[in-house]
């Protein structure tokens, strides 16, 4: 399975199938607002591709340099329970080895092997060095 940015087709495909499905709508951006984030550079949407099928997503927030927000972390429905995702951070953390990630209020998550960049959060191991 291979983490990379998906076409504007595909966001909108899976904003419609995976992110409308898992989220309540009071929780979940407008695709355009998202669509134009990204145009601007501060939003930057993952999916997981399992050949040319996506599998989950996982949606950043960008702010200062090194610094991101966990914005959405969606596994498509007929793929949940399986460690889908899982497989999402690992490989996110890989691709934003140089990013502290903040996940949900007061989770801060390490994107990096850095000593420098502290894991606040216990619940965040996923994202520790080994």
């Amino acid at each position: 399975m291979e983490l990379r940015i998906p076409s504007v087709e595909q966001l909108r495909t899976i904003y419609d199938r995976d992110l409308k499905e898992a989220f309540p709508t009071a929780e979940l951006k407008p695709l355009r607002n998202i669509e134009k984030s990204w145009a601007e550079g501060w939003y930057k949407p993952y999916c997981l591709f399992d050949g040319d099928n996506i599998v989950g997503e996982a949606f950043l927030w960008l702010g200062h340099p090194g610094w991101a927000l966990l914005d959405y972390l969606c596994v498509s429905s007929i793929r949940r329970n399986g460690g889908v995702g899982a497989s999402i951070l690992e490989k996110l953390r890989e691709r934003e080895a140089d990013t502290v990630i903040c996940g949900p209020p007061g989770m801060i998550r390490r994107c990096s092997a850095s000593t420098t960049r502290p894991c606040i959060s216990p619940a965040a191991r996923w994202m520790t060095p080994p």
